[in-house]
């Protein structure tokens, strides 16, 4: 008991510091017009490198990230879990990939309300990336789901490290694209992160 108290305070922890983050970025975003000078400097060095790959890539796995192509994957590691007998955390795994775009999409960026780095050739508003918040809370609760229940340590390393890695894509991609900067992809993934730790905490209190 004292140890799952202890994983519940780190994982509170983590909430609090990523969502403290978030409000510092978004006073830096709302309140230091330079900052956006600063922004586009280091989206251009970082696309300095991803353009030496093809554009159609950032466009699929971008597009592959997104919409109705969130529906199967999140469809599928639910039918997963509910056929290990995992009913609750199949529920709170659609209840909150449901929920973070809400947070993300629906209130946060609505408050900033801060124009992506294509201007208005994109739809919506850039801070904080719906595409890293998305990813990093559904491919995150895989990951520790993965983790906690894969008994084979090779196929855990796999997996861990397929989801990892296409995180990272998604995050790219969106910078790729010139429709965030990448203080919109840092805050993205730390309310995902924040999301995915709150599973965490509802899933070691209700674990028996």
């Amino acid at each position: 008991m004292k140890n799952k108290g202890y994983g519940i305070a780190i994982n509170c922890y983590y909430i609090v510091l990523s969502l403290f983050v978030v409000f510092a970025l978004a006073m830096v975003v709302l309140y230091l017009p330079n900052w956006r000078s600063v922004d586009f400097n280091i989206l251009h060095s970082i696309q300095d490198y991803l353009f030496l790959l093809p554009y159609s890539y950032a466009k699929f796995i971008s597009y592959f990230g997104c919409g109705d192509y969130w529906l199967w994957p999140r469809i599928t590691a639910a039918a997963v879990m509910v056929s290990h007998k995992y009913y609750l955390k199949a529920f709170l795994f659609l209840i909150f990939t449901r929920v973070v775009f809400f947070v993300n999409d629906d209130f946060i960026k609505h408050l900033v309300c801060r124009e992506r780095p294509c201007g208005h050739a994109y739809g919506g508003y850039s801070f904080p990336s719906g595409h890293a918040a998305f990813t990093m809370c559904m491919y995150g609760i895989l990951i520790y789901l993965v983790h906690r229940h894969v008994q084979t340590e090779w196929w855990r390393i796999l997996l861990i490290t397929l989801l990892t890695i296409w995180i990272i894509l998604v995050c790219l991609s969106r910078m790729w694209l010139n429709v965030h900067f990448p203080s919109d992809i840092l805050a993205g993934l730390l309310v995902g992160f924040a999301m995915v730790n709150l599973y965490i905490i509802l899933d070691k209190f209700f674990s028996k």
